[in-house]
């Protein structure tokens, strides 16, 4: 209600100007102004029949939830989309969806700044190349991910689209992490150490050289290649990042690809010796579990996904740059 409320203030009121009862009374309700209180309600339910039309169809409500999550300006994304003479319409609402998530702003999207649109792609395609994504550009991944799992839940129904839990995204870091898929501290590495060479894991730790040979549960990072495409990752890379509720990556803890499958898979798993029934709560992101899902996961597979999910971004943005 506070939000129907606010939301038609601002459309009739001046700019900025802030909400109270007696502002509301006096723009809306007094006999001496031409706009009526039969009027007021009138526009009021009308407004809230599109607040309602917009919960109502999973597909509008996923996009609408997402980008008040993430624009820098919710307020006025709701302002544009939901008056009655919107900046913003339904038309208009899958662009703007799909330029909030590459971090363009409010004013940037609704002016349809191309320049700024390039610049922006360009940054961020950059960015999720990187092979130290995990470490250096953790938001990005964590809002493309993000994306790529709203967006298969707009495919449910048949297209009709199901309701995105934006749970794991309200409680900020304290509820979504970026998992590892294949573990990164079983994935070695060469590193110079003065004139010497040391072998390291994904998190820093020197390994012993036995991992190379005698330890199947090791992977090389130089295996991660996927030859057909000369695509080369990393277990930091976005071919190895899945999003997951934080509760979840801590039951993960150290586990390798086949125990985490396992743990994902399963009815029920352990959280502590005493408590079974807890149900693994990131099993409704649709893409994470599709990444599970593989029956291996190897250097070869973390590159080819790295390189699909390149080629996902560069075509879901194609009509926009091509302009």
């Amino acid at each position: 209600m506070g939000l129907l409320i606010s939301t038609y203030y601002s459309s009739k009121s001046q700019e900025n100007e802030t909400l109270s009862y007696a502002k509301f009374r006096e723009y809306f309700l007094s006999s001496q102004k031409s706009i009526d209180a039969k009027n007021t309600f009138g526009d009021l339910r009308h407004l809230q029949k599109k607040f309602e039309d917009a919960f109502n169809n999973p597909i509008v409500y996923n996009k609408v939830g997402a980008i008040i999550r993430i624009i820098n300006d919710k307020d006025a994304f709701i302002r544009g989309y939901f008056n009655n003479n919107p900046i913003i319409s339904f038309d208009d609402l899958d662009r703007y969806y799909k330029w909030a998530f590459i971090e363009l702003t409010h004013k940037e999207i609704i002016e349809n700044n191309q320049n700024k649109f390039d610049e922006k792609f360009n940054d961020i395609l950059k960015v999720l190349e990187n092979n130290n994504l995990y470490n250096e550009n953790p938001e990005t991944a964590f809002r493309l991910l993000l994306r790529l799992n709203i967006d298969e839940d707009n495919k449910q129904e048949d297209g009709k689209g199901r309701r995105f839990d934006f749970s794991i995204w309200d409680n900020g870091s304290r509820g979504r992490s970026l998992e590892h898929i294949y573990p990164k501290s079983k994935v070695w590495h060469n590193e110079k150490n003065g004139d010497s060479v040391i072998i390291m894991d994904g998190n820093g730790e020197i390994c012993d050289d036995s991992v190379k040979q005698d330890d199947s549960s090791y992977i090389s990072r130089e295996s991660c290649e996927y030859k057909q495409t000369k695509t080369v990752a990393s277990e930091h890379s976005i071919g190895n990042l899945v999003l997951l509720y934080k509760d979840d990556n801590s039951a993960f803890n150290n586990s390798s690809f086949e125990e985490k499958k396992s743990l994902f898979f399963n009815l029920f798993f352990k959280k502590n010796v005493d408590k079974k029934k807890d149900i693994f709560k990131s099993r409704h992101l649709l893409h994470t579990i599709y990444k599970f899902a593989y029956s291996e996961w190897k250097g070869e597979q973390i590159a080819k996904n790295k390189y699909e999910t390149l080629e996902e971004f560069t075509k879901y943005y194609k009509e926009y740059y091509e302009k």
